[in-house]
């Protein structure tokens, strides 16, 4: 894709200045114009343009980071909690024997 960019923007320029030369000689000015005119037609993006957008992609990508480390995070979390639920809720054999015996005792 590059390379055709490349090789239009060749064609156009090589034309547009053969053009111009054939006429009278060229001043700068000319040249510049010819050769912005041509790169117009590729939907270019200017230094600045380019620049702002290389931040916003940079902002967004340490969001991503932190966003995928805090849900790494609660994943873990979430594993251990189950765990530790399990244990605390469950009761203990001792438990079990205590209230076995206050229900006999109770009949």
């Amino acid at each position: 894709m590059i390379d055709n960019l490349a090789k239009q923007l060749y064609e156009d320029i090589s034309q547009k200045i053969a053009d111009v030369s054939q006429s009278a000689s060229a001043p700068a000015s000319q040249v510049r114009a010819i050769v912005e005119s041509a790169l117009k037609k590729f939907n270019l993006v200017t230094r600045d343009e380019f620049d702002a957008q290389q931040a916003v992609l940079l902002r967004t990508r340490e969001k991503l980071e932190a966003l995928e480390a805090l849900v790494a995070q609660l994943e873990t979390q979430m594993n251990d909690a189950p765990n530790s639920n399990t244990e605390s809720s469950a009761p203990s054999e001792g438990e079990n024997l205590s209230a076995d015996t206050e229900a006999n005792t109770k009949e």
